[in-house]
């Protein structure tokens, strides 16, 4: 697939927030008040307890107002693997300062983690923008490694729902550096080393969707609002308006036999005809597995409980951490392994 600048991309979007015309923020009253909140979108929004304390905090990764991440970062002499957190909330709600940060504790096992907020696809925005964002994101915290002693071989992408869509879309989205830009950002790579989600979206294509699980799916705003569409309705009456945006949008499009691995795990696995809660339905993740087997791609579909899920998301991100690195190990000498410990639960 051609490549195509992040950038450039995120300045073709329909709009972008601070742009010209744009209502001023209202001024927040009795900041005094709200110590865990802050204001965004012109709301206050709370900011939940970190586990840990991010090292850096509202770090600008791009020109808009939501380009902002946490960082923290792990002790270590040796570059450490990085987890890379992209919020959910169907591309239309949510915030990093919802996350309660490092949930898996690695930060203790040798392992870096970053936060991210990006531009919502609603009113005047739609997709793209989350997307480009979120590799916008990845391309500045790569050319970032040196600073913050990162191993830019070793990231994996983890979310929960639209978060965990854009990670898959990451994963299989063919590398969208620009080596000839000035802006040594885009020089940077946007793969992956695997991806790890949550309930997430393999696909927004309305009319497969549709098919494998139904209106309890489509009829959610992630699906039709996100590519512009008024209406669940006005979406399926126009498809072909949108479905070249959808399809792109969708990691199931960009599969390929290059890609590397990725653990879904869900949770709602309810029978046909599904009635509720269907965009984080089970079939989303057999939709991708049909495609990855195939083509050799390590697909892990995993059905969890919110309580177990975490511990076994963990497990499959430091097999492919260790993985990696005994790789690096093999070609450089041993200087330059650096295993993080699986933890006890």
């Amino acid at each position: 697939m051609k490549r195509i600048p992040v950038l450039l991309l995120m300045i073709l979007s329909t709009t972008v927030f601070g742009q010209a015309g744009q209502k001023a923020l209202p001024e927040p009253e009795h900041p005094s008040m709200q110590p865990d909140s802050t204001m965004l979108d012109g709301k206050w929004v709370k900011i939940y307890k970190k586990e840990f304390p991010p090292t850096l905090r509202d770090v600008a990764y791009g020109p808009h107002d939501r380009n902002k991440l946490d960082f923290w970062k792990a002790e270590s002499e040796t570059p450490t693997p990085l987890v890379f957190y992209i919020h959910g909330g169907g591309w239309g709600g949510g915030s990093k300062e919802e996350n309660k940060g490092p949930y898996l504790s690695l930060l203790k096992e040798g392992v870096s983690y970053v936060s991210i907020n990006y531009r919502l696809a609603r009113g005047e925005n739609k997709l793209p923008c989350s997307l480009e964002d979120a590799a916008r994101a990845l391309q500045f915290v790569r050319s970032m490694a040196s600073e913050w002693n990162i191993d830019p071989d070793r990231i994996i992408a983890t979310g929960g729902s639209a978060g965990g869509c854009s990670g898959l879309w990451l994963a299989c989205h063919d590398d969208m550096a620009n080596p000839d830009s000035e802006d040594p950002v885009e020089r940077a790579s946007t793969r992956l080393l695997a991806a790890a989600v949550i309930s997430a979206q393999t696909t927004i294509d309305a009319m497969l969707i549709q098919e494998r699980i139904g209106t309890s799916a489509t009829s959610h705003g992630m699906i039709w609002k996100s590519v512009g569409a008024s209406s669940p309705e006005e979406l399926f009456d126009n498809w072909e308006m949108y479905r070249d945006l959808a399809l792109e949008c969708s990691p199931l499009t960009h599969l390929d036999k290059d890609d590397p691995p990725v653990y879904l795990t869900y949770s709602d696995d309810s029978p046909h005809p599904v009635t509720r809660n269907g965009i984080h339905h089970a079939e989303f993740g057999r939709i991708l597995k049909e495609a990855a087997d195939p083509l050799g791609v390590e697909c892990i579909f995993d059905m969890q409980s919110q309580e177990t899920r975490q511990a076994e998301l963990e497990k499959f991100m430091l097999r492919i951490f260790n993985e990696a690195a005994g790789k690096q190990h093999a070609k450089t000498g041993p200087e330059c392994f650096q295993p993080v410990k699986a933890q006890n639960h």
